[in-house]
């Protein structure tokens, strides 16, 4: 790898110049890329550091996370609390190539004993199966989930009301980034 001077980004052209992407997409992905591990990107966030405004901002994030850029994951933390880590793929292509070659199949001489069939503690919650159900959306203007067929705002932010951000009241760190090259 190519040294660089700290206060400089090194950017693949594959992002650079996405022919999928859009320019807020573009430059969010530079941006996010040129982060140190663990800061906030999440929707507020960055809507409070560039003049886009959250509706764009989380369409270039599902951008991102559509081409492999971004991988969002919910955590719980070990006080309960829910958070989202973002996970950033410097080249997803490469990324996907060396996973690839990782995972190798086992050879194994004899089958292993089953093992006990065990019971959860509790059953687990079906999906509800009611005919026209919408699926679980996460809003773009609050990151709070809603029902709905395509991704949006939720009713409090499609009618004006605003509400404290979560993870931001409860003191939890919100959406953290991690950088995979």
């Amino acid at each position: 790898m190519e040294f660089q001077r700290p206060g400089y980004t090194i950017t693949g052209d594959h992002l650079a110049q996405h022919r999928e992407l859009s320019m807020t997409a573009i430059g969010l992905g530079v941006h996010i890329l040129s982060l140190p591990e663990g800061s906030r990107v999440d929707i507020r966030t960055l809507a409070n550091r560039f003049p886009e405004g959250r509706q764009r901002i989380a369409a270039g994030l599902r951008e991102l996370e559509k081409h492999g850029y971004l991988k969002r994951v919910a955590k719980r933390l070990e006080d309960g609390r829910m958070v989202t880590v973002t996970i950033s793929y410097n080249n997803p292509a490469a990324t996907k190539e060396r996973l690839a070659g990782e995972a190798k199949p086992v050879e194994r001489a004899a089958r292993p004993k089953p093992a006990p069939e065990r019971k959860p503690a509790s059953p687990p919650t079906p999906e509800p199966t009611a005919p026209g159900l919408a699926p679980f959306q996460t809003c773009d203007g609050c990151e709070r989930a809603f029902r709905a067929r395509e991704a949006g705002l939720c009713r409090d932010c499609r009618e004006g009301r605003r509400r404290l951000d979560p993870p931001a009241a409860a003191g939890a760190t919100g959406s953290l980034v991690g950088h995979v090259p």
